[in-house]
């Protein structure tokens, strides 16, 4: 598949982030009936409600940010971290990572595949999550950054889409603006993420001769060890330039 051929025949985008405390965040069409996820209560809410929201941009009865049951296009009911304050509508957090964040990234396969982490804190939501609720609409995706001074910068790309576990989670990422640089698409095949497989210690599918995600502690989509992870405690911070 030649880049950007999967997610250029749809039509409207829609929103993700992903942010250094960390966040990987979508938004879509409106479910006619939603439901918010208060901590243990899932089971509970799961009998009084039939119509969840097929990711955070279908909130619109609770403009809070906190925690959320949603339920993608084919897939069961899964509970996210919906931000409801970046924009008017809401981005379903994919991921977060804080500088003192507990979470070990060096992580298996099946462990990236099916998520890890407190949904309330540092966590990653999971491949195959990821991935279907992607296939729902086009999304853009945004990497926002925190520096060591605290100064806020982001990285947008105005299309997201993933391709399923059979072709590696393959990472398709359209054209980026923003004030963090472009550190996932690249001219430079040692250094790209987009067009990658996903990597992870037990999984190599980069395509350098070792292994990139045992080398930088996390998995990610590597092609060789380029300079961009926001899976690994050590590489991810950045300094003031």
């Amino acid at each position: 598949m030649e880049k950007g051929s999967r997610i250029q025949s749809l039509k409207t985008p829609h929103v993700m982030q992903i942010s250094q405390f960390l966040s990987l965040q979508i938004r879509g069409k409106r479910a006619s009936e939603q439901g918010s996820v208060p901590g243990g209560l899932v089971k509970a809410i799961s009998l009084l409600c039939t119509v969840w929201p097929k990711d955070c941009s279908e909130i619109t009865w609770n403009r809070v940010s906190g925690v959320f049951v949603i339920q993608p296009t084919g897939l069961h009911q899964i509970v996210v971290y919906c931000d409801l304050n970046s924009t008017s509508e809401g981005w379903t957090v994919l991921q977060r990572n804080r500088r003192d964040t507990q979470i070990t990234w060096a992580e298996s396969w099946s462990t990236y595949k099916y998520g890890f982490g407190n949904v309330q804190d540092d966590y990653w939501l999971g491949m195959e999550y990821i991935y279907w609720i992607a296939k729902q609409k086009v999304y853009q995706v945004r990497f926002v950054i925190h520096d060591s001074s605290g100064t806020m910068k982001y990285a947008d790309y105005n299309l997201f889409g993933m391709e399923d576990e059979s072709n590696g989670y393959r990472l398709r990422l359209g054209s980026y603006t923003g004030t963090a640089g472009d550190a996932m698409t690249s001219n430079n095949p040692t250094s790209v993420h987009d067009n990658m497989k996903f990597s992870t210690k037990d999984m190599d599918q980069d395509i350098y001769s070792g292994n990139c995600a045992s080398s930088y502690d996390g998995g990610w989509w590597y092609s060789a060890l380029g300079p961009s992870t926001i899976q690994s405690n050590y590489y991810i911070f950045c300094t003031n330039q």
